[in-house]
């Protein structure tokens, strides 16, 4: 049996362990994916148990995507740009790839390059933020914490913001975990939230998000954050197995189609 976890603080809400492990029943991988909660200090020890029960890889979650980057030796060029990891490989060294980026961008789908406005800065926020500048956006970070929003500015094209303006936005991102329960909303003047722009929610649950009913009920086309939580997961199973994986299985197990 081939085995993966997902790691991070918290993880009880997670679809990925049911997501990822419909794609190896649909493929016929005798294969175990699950999620295990640690906190920052026992990061890298739990990494090196793993190593040593010869996991093949784990995804990593809130808060740990930095110290996912930190241990490994070998980068791809988006986790090495961000300094941000979502995805590690197990062998003799420890390898990561960051697959939010592209995760992001196929769920983003085809939309005209415009204002966004990037809500959080955590490592969801960063790869959004990421994609969106090298893609041609002129994109503003908003997040409590302005310290935090600045440390991500690192583009001519990205700026942050003291307040979280949706007015004249084409893109909405919400980066940061509210909404992760039932009447959450991210704080924002959502009724001046302009008629034809995209609200795209990574927070994400078993149904929208109600930033994504609120959005939708006011005209705006959402993006449900499970559609990049399918398209970073599969692009993480794919890198560990060198094979194709089935999206529409794993979509149905998160209730997505």
């Amino acid at each position: 049996m081939i085995r993966f976890a997902l790691l991070g603080d918290p993880v009880a809400h997670s679809l990925s362990p049911q997501m990822q492990n419909a794609a190896l029943n649909q493929m016929g991988v005798i294969g175990e994916y699950t999620a295990i909660q640690v906190d920052a200090k026992s990061f890298e020890r739990v990494v090196e148990e793993l190593r040593e029960q010869k996991f093949v890889g784990a995804n990593v979650t809130i808060p740990h995507k930095e110290l996912a980057f930190n241990i490994a030796s070998a980068r791809d060029e988006a986790s090495t740009e961000l300094h941000v990891a979502n995805t590690l490989k197990f062998g003799d060294e420890v390898e990561c790839i960051n697959t939010d980026v592209p995760g992001f961008l196929a769920a983003l789908g085809a939309c005209d390059p415009g204002t966004a406005l990037v809500l959080g800065a955590g490592g969801a926020a960063k790869a959004a933020v990421w994609a969106l500048a090298n893609e041609g956006w002129s994109v503003r970070v908003w997040t409590r914490t302005p310290e935090m929003a600045h440390s991500i500015c690192i583009w001519d094209n990205v700026v942050a913001v003291e307040t979280p303006d949706v007015g004249d936005c084409d893109l909405v991102v919400n980066a940061t975990p509210v909404g992760l329960k039932p009447g959450e909303v991210p704080p924002a003047n959502w009724a001046q939230l302009k008629e034809g722009a995209v609200v795209f929610d990574l927070a994400y649950r078993d149904e929208p998000t109600d930033l994504l009913k609120l959005a939708a009920n006011a005209g705006a086309k959402v993006i449900d954050g499970r559609e990049m939580l399918v398209e970073q997961g599969a692009l993480s199973l794919e890198w560990w197995l060198n094979k194709t994986v089935p999206r529409d299985a794993m979509r149905r197990a998160v209730g997505l189609s």
